[in-house]
């Protein structure tokens, strides 16, 4: 795994397929909290694992879902987005429906509506 999932998107998956509770996910939170103000950093699923709240192996099938949605939502069709270059003068661009690209030859500018 490149990197391990925010806490808080850790958390919520936790929640949503019933592993921990809310207390179970506050009480871990505020052990992590204390642990900071000692220096000491600790994630906040490895603190679940400790009490004994969820598994090891449940932990590592949880951020590997996480790690594969996050791939997922890094797709664009049959591409994988590499990184962001900017955005758009304008901030708010609607999409106003369907556009059928197979009649604009590539490189040709689409004019868009104002």
């Amino acid at each position: 795994m490149a990197d391990r999932p925010p806490d808080e998107v850790f958390a919520q998956q936790l929640l949503k397929v019933g592993l921990a509770t809310d207390n179970h996910v506050k009480e871990a939170l505020r052990e992590q909290t204390e642990r900071a103000l000692k220096g000491v950093s600790v994630p906040l699923a490895q603190i679940l694992v400790e009490r004994g709240v969820i598994a090891a192996f449940q932990r590592q099938n949880i951020e590997k879902k996480l790690e594969s949605q996050r791939e997922e939502a890094k797709r664009l069709g049959p591409y994988r987005v590499l990184r962001k270059l900017g955005e758009a003068g304008v901030r708010c661009s609607p999409f106003l429906g369907p556009v059928d690209v197979s009649v604009f030859r590539p490189g040709q500018r689409i004019p868009a509506p104002l």
